[in-house]
């Protein structure tokens, strides 16, 4: 199985990944799903979500592919997440 590299862009903390995938679409696909859970995890922490992007290198060290923010929500779908921590209760 192919090797390929994600590195996840404008997350200072995050350390890319390697992983074991069948093709480039299954490396498309994990990119995807990590994406959503990010997405989450920034709004649920109040961090804009929208400069989020994951870059895929093949083994050679080529970009494969990119996964963004926008391209794995529609503007629809952005304008509905979340702006305020829902575990917070207001009062009044």
């Amino acid at each position: 199985m192919p090797k390929y590299r994600f590195e996840f862009m404008n997350e200072t903390n995050a350390e890319p990944v390697v992983l074991d995938l069948d093709d480039v679409e299954a490396a498309k696909a994990q990119a995807t799903q990590a994406m959503a859970d990010s997405v989450l995890d920034h709004v649920a922490e109040r961090h804009d979500p929208s400069k989020l992007s994951t870059r895929i290198y093949d083994e050679a060290g080529y970009v494969v592919a990119t996964v963004d923010f926008h391209s794995v929500f529609t503007e629809s779908e952005a304008q509905s997440l979340p702006t305020e921590d829902p575990s917070v209760k207001r009062s009044g």
